[in-house]
């Protein structure tokens, strides 16, 4: 808080101010004092902005950089005997249920299993499988364990079949 400044009449008998007559007082600041304290609270808020712009910043850091992103893709080439079956399969490999099971099986966490893409090659009864994962070994381990239990929540009226299967 600023100390009281003292009173002193700055305008001429018959003089406006910007505020109105000439009876009204003028206040003078000590200048080194208010200065100081000026400074001092300018150093304060500064500091308090600084921190705020260091806090956003490690935050969005922690946020962007703080989760590792898959950077293996698993691909799967499976073929469906019957042909006509491959959307019904199409549909079982993109349900939910399988996505969890085969998360399961595969010891892939659920989050990655989650962005399984499942396509039908035109013309063909083929169904093509890809999976972004953490590393090669999780990649391998989700082909070995996909077509037998795609195989089991189909039953036993299709046939699945691994056509080609690549991890990179």
């Amino acid at each position: 808080m600023v100390a009281p400044a003292k009173q002193t009449g700055l305008l001429k008998a018959g003089e406006q101010s910007a505020f109105g007559s000439g009876d009204c007082p003028r206040y003078e600041l000590h200048s080194k004092d208010f200065l100081l304290k000026v400074g001092a609270m300018s150093g304060k808020v500064a500091a308090g902005i600084a921190l705020v712009v260091l806090l956003l910043v490690g935050g969005y850091l922690l946020v962007n950089r703080g989760h590792p992103r898959p950077s293996v893709t698993a691909t799967l080439r499976i073929t469906v005997t019957p042909g006509d079956q491959l959307d019904f399969v199409a549909g079982q490999a993109s349900s939910a249920p399988f996505k969890f099971m085969i998360s399961k099986e595969a010891g892939v966490p659920p989050a990655l299993a989650r962005n399984l893409e499942v396509k039908t090659v035109p013309d063909s009864s083929v169904l093509e499988v890809k999976v972004r994962v953490m590393s090669r070994d999780e990649g391998q381990r989700f082909a070995h364990g996909f077509v037998e239990t795609l195989q089991n929540l189909c039953g036993k009226g299709v046939q699945l079949t691994l056509a080609d299967q690549s991890v990179h």
